[in-house]
């Protein structure tokens, strides 16, 4: 088939890729003047399931016979299993010239990650991945309620902490365990929604007692005896209107200015090769990936702890961020065992939410600079590219 046929089989395709080539163009520039030798794909697991593997394979062919270049558009998730078996399901023995095709990631490991990917599962062929801050620049792009005349305040504060979940992934179960455990919930503004308005998930994911290891199910233990505060939300939290907050609200400000840190839980927290068991939201395969979790207490001047993989503060500092060493203990950023890790962050947790109202008024005089710096970072930034994408030349 010719690409023109396609495009009158799938009448929705050329609208979308007009639509997410413009959204990967603010971010490299440089691809609008050649914009008439790509074709971008949604490669999104909802968007990409959407055809047969013959059906994708077809549509590859036809774009690839007009010498353009095919770009998979998963900018603002990591490198997912499904969506690379997805790709590679169409092109895999066949006589495709993958050198042509592209995939956009968030995570800044793309490159090692989909290597190690394609590797486990035995894939001859390779196509090119793009890495870049998408999360950095979508942050910039909202607008944070927030004016550069807004110093931070150094004041007492209602809660010690202030924590943000929506998906029940497997190390924020761990954390709201341990949370609990030491009775630090009531320390905090604490949210945790789960996939979807009732707790159906939480059946599912206690399912998965019997397949751990028994030095784990002490965390189950903790959340199957406290199942009834599902789902914690706060007010002007997840709602039908609000469905997925990557944004901050009015109400979100509050949380911040009423707390002294943050505890992020990000997307990604456990290398590849820890998994004792699998979830569906765990389907990854890389791991330093930041999404707007880290950029928002940057945004509003709010000092935090990093539930993340492992280096990810190193990170942040080679973006030119400042982090809060010494003022919060973060040697958790360089133990690479995940279990270690997050007890480690757990400690340093229940350490600050000991302290007295002299001992976080001092804290709060340390940390004041490096939060005034990272928003000024934050707002300096203008170019979000990791990789640099000099391939159409």
């Amino acid at each position: 088939m010719t690409l023109r046929e396609i495009n009158q089989k799938y009448t929705f395709l050329q609208e979308e890729s007009d639509r997410y080539f413009q959204m990967l163009s603010i971010v490299y520039e440089e691809l609008q003047e050649h914009k008439d030798i790509f074709f971008t794909l949604c490669a999104y697991a909802l968007e990409i399931y959407r055809f047969t593997d013959e059906e994708l394979r077809e549509i590859i062919l036809a774009i690839l016979k007009e010498n353009k270049k095919i770009i998979f558009f998963l900018s603002s998730e990591a490198i997912i299993k499904a969506v690379i078996e997805k790709i590679h399901n169409a092109i895999e023995n066949t006589d495709i010239d993958s050198k042509n095709i592209f995939l956009t990631t968030g995570t800044l490991d793309g490159s090692e990650s989909y290597e190690q990917l394609c590797s486990v599962l035995n894939y001859k062929k390779r196509i090119n991945i793009i890495s870049y801050y998408v999360f950095e620049r979508i942050g910039r792009g909202h607008q944070y309620i927030i004016t550069k005349n807004d110093s931070y305040h150094i004041k007492k504060r209602e809660k010690k902490f202030l924590c943000f979940n929506k998906i029940e992934r497997l190390h924020r179960m761990e954390l709201l365990a341990h949370i609990i455990d030491r009775n630090l919930l009531n320390k905090s503004f604490y949210s945790f929604e789960g996939r979807g308005p009732n707790i159906e998930w939480l059946g599912q994911w206690l399912d998965n007692y019997s397949s751990i290891p028994e030095h784990d199910k002490k965390i189950f233990n903790t959340v199957k005896e406290n199942q009834n505060i599902f789902p914690l939300r706060l007010d002007g939290g997840v709602s039908e209107s609000r469905p997925n907050p990557v944004e901050i609200s009015q109400k979100d400000l509050e949380y911040f200015e009423n707390s002294y840190f943050s505890v992020v839980t990000e997307t990604i927290f456990y290398e590849p090769h820890e998994y004792k068991f699998m979830t569906l939201s765990d389907d990854y395969k890389s791991y330093r990936f930041f999404t707007e979790k880290t950029y928002k207490p940057i945004a509003v001047k709010h000092p935090f702890i990093l539930v993340g993989s492992a280096f990810m503060l190193a990170r942040l500092r080679d973006r030119g961020y400042k982090t809060f060493h010494p003022f919060i203990n973060e040697k958790y950023d360089k133990i690479i065992d995940g279990k270690k890790r997050l007890i480690t962050i757990v400690d340093e947790i229940e350490r600050l939410c000991n302290m007295t109202e002299d001992e976080w008024h001092e804290w709060q005089l340390n940390i004041k600079d490096i939060v005034e710096h990272n928003y000024n970072r934050f707002f300096e930034i203008t170019d979000f590219r990791h990789t640099k994408w000099e391939m159409y030349k």
